[in-house]
């Protein structure tokens, strides 16, 4: 729980403390006779009326605050989910860009698992999106679809051409900055 959401849990407790005592005392004033100056100051109905309105209103800010940070988690999550991806995206972009001393088919097929991980953790950024209905539901499918343009840029053939790589290049910058852009739509939503 955050900082603001502690500090209005604590006025809301606060508040239905004082809503209690307020009920308490106008109870004792309707139930006894108590003391005539008391009495004739202050309606115990008027009073009953600002307790109850004062609980209904800490009950109904239990209420959003509870909603709000179950909305601050799914994000928290979210955005957890798409930074996962982001290092993954990295670490198959450095892959194909310092192949180092692997042979050909040894890279070829590091390239292949790397992207095979990369498409699960984009493929849980879609579903946790869904799940979490954030949005118009089409943000987690631009992801994967500009990743399968990747994917076949670095799959389609074992050896890769300058123009193969100049294509995975553009395609990891997009893909780079749709998923940077859904954490800030994320956070903004």
């Amino acid at each position: 729980m955050g900082r603001i959401a502690r500090r209005t849990s604590a006025v809301a407790w606060c508040c239905l403390g004082g809503a209690i005592v307020l009920l308490a005392y106008a109870a004792w004033l309707l139930l006894s006779n108590g003391p005539p100056r008391v009495k004739s100051e202050l309606d115990p109905l008027a009073l009953v009326q600002l307790g109850v309105t004062i609980l209904v209103g800490v009950l109904l800010q239990q209420l959003f605050s509870h909603e709000a940070s179950v909305t601050q988690k799914q994000k928290d999550l979210i955005v957890e989910q798409i930074k996962a991806a982001l290092e993954c995206l990295d670490a198959v972009h450095l892959l194909h860009d310092s192949p180092g001393n692997l042979n050909p088919n040894d890279a070829f097929q590091r390239r292949i698992s790397e992207c095979k991980r990369l498409g699960m953790r984009l493929e849980t950024v879609n579903r946790v999106l869904g799940h979490c209905e954030f949005g118009n539901g089409t943000e987690g499918a631009a992801l994967l679809e500009v990743f399968l343009a990747y994917k076949t840029a670095l799959t389609e053939n074992v050896a890769l051409s300058v123009a193969d790589l100049t294509n995975a290049r553009t395609l990891y910058q997009r893909l780079t900055e749709k998923a940077v852009l859904l954490i800030v739509d994320v956070n903004r939503g």
